[in-house]
């Protein structure tokens, strides 16, 4: 299977080098992929349950209204166990200097979600412990993988779409079973976020 053996892989390079602490990508039922990452997390430490791992927010979508959508941070249900670091003005223009520079597609697709966010905004950043197993569907996040697929399949765009019953959480389920098997959206992580890494996929309802 594709994804254990990049769990397998990752695995390995936490035995390498022995990471304090691990960064990954948050569960926000927009994107699959990056949703198997805490999956691919909790099976590569099965052996190595003493490293703590928290999810970074990227994007969810809080409602059905068109462009509804939190950036960088947790939903309301999260957020008492979420720790916040604020920023340095250098570390904060460094951010701004990535994202208006580095991450032009980025920029380019998610246009004013991200560009007209404040700086008081994005000088914040946000991580909290992740969870320890698949959370349920519904709550404070909008599952928007399945009504973005179906979409595109009426729009002749895809032929198939990824459903969370169906290929998610037996593919989540599977990684979360298996032994010593983080992916490369994973970063491992000596001190504090700084924001707008490769971990992002942004959330263009237009394509």
């Amino acid at each position: 299977m594709f994804f254990k053996n990049i769990s397998a892989q990752v695995g390995t390079l936490l035995d390498c080098y022995r990471p304090a602490q691990i960064l990954c990508d948050a569960l926000e039922f927009y994107n699959p992929i990056h949703d198997l990452t805490i999956a691919i997390v909790r099976g590569a430490l099965q052996s190595k349950d003493e490293t703590p791992v928290f999810e970074v927010p990227l994007a969810y979508q809080k409602s059905m209204r068109p462009g509804d959508y939190e950036i960088q941070r947790l939903p309301a249900s999260r957020r008492k166990d979420q720790i916040e670091t604020q920023l340095t003005e250098d570390e904060l223009d460094n951010k701004l200097k990535a994202r208006d520079h580095i991450y032009t597609s980025l920029l380019n697709q998610m246009g004013p979600l991200i560009s007209k966010l404040s700086r008081d905004h994005l000088g914040l950043e946000v991580v909290a412990p992740a969870i320890p197993s698949l959370p349920k569907l519904g709550g404070d996040r909008i599952l928007r993988y399945e009504w973005r697929a179906e979409l595109l399949r009426s729009l002749g765009k895809i032929q198939n779409a990824i459903t969370y019953s169906q290929h998610y959480a037996p593919m989540a389920s599977a990684l979360l079973n298996a032994k010593g098997t983080l992916s490369a959206s994973t970063a491992i992580m000596s001190s504090s976020a700084s924001g707008f890494g490769s971990t992002i996929a942004p959330p263009n309802e237009s394509r």
